[in-house]
């Protein structure tokens, strides 16, 4: 599967990506989530625990990734950075990922670690949404590839 995920990330020429998520993942994107009928859907942001990037779009976005400790906002940054073309960020629905652990921002690990380091993820997010000029935008697909090759488009 990791395989097949960079070979239609390469094919669909793009930049940003991540595979789909199985419907029992913890993740609060909505258009993470698997879509049986779509090959690929064009996003316009991608979940931050894990991203895959071309080469071109590693360039475009290494500077920020020590900006927010916490991850917090910089999926909306990428998507940002990568706004000059039209279908750069995507999630590969022909292979799918599963987050095994829940999200808990009270009393999860993570969250205690970041708690203990003195980074508090919301303010971080609204700090480094605010040095690149971007804004927190809604997750939603823009439109896809379907599994014969045809595009499919999405209401605004």
């Amino acid at each position: 599967d990791v395989d097949r995920f960079f070979w239609l990330m390469a094919r669909y020429q793009l930049d940003l990506a991540h595979p789909s998520l199985s419907e029992d993942s913890a993740c609060p994107l909505a258009p993470m989530f698997h879509q049986r009928e779509t090959a690929m859907r064009y996003t316009n942001v991608v979940d931050v625990r894990a991203p895959a990037f071309s080469e071109a779009g590693f360039l475009t976005c290494i500077d920020s990734f020590d900006q927010s400790v916490s991850g917090h906002g910089l999926a909306h940054v990428w998507q940002h950075l990568l706004a000059d073309r039209r279908h750069a960020v995507g999630v590969i629905d022909a292979v799918i990922a599963h987050h095994l652990r829940p999200i808990d921002p009270v009393a999860g690990p993570r969250y205690a670690h970041l708690r203990a380091m003195g980074v508090e993820p919301r303010g971080e997010q609204y700090r480094v949404l605010r040095q690149y000029g971007c804004y927190l935008a809604h997750a939603r697909s823009t439109g896809g590839i379907d599994h014969l090759g045809y595009e499919r488009h999405y209401p605004a």
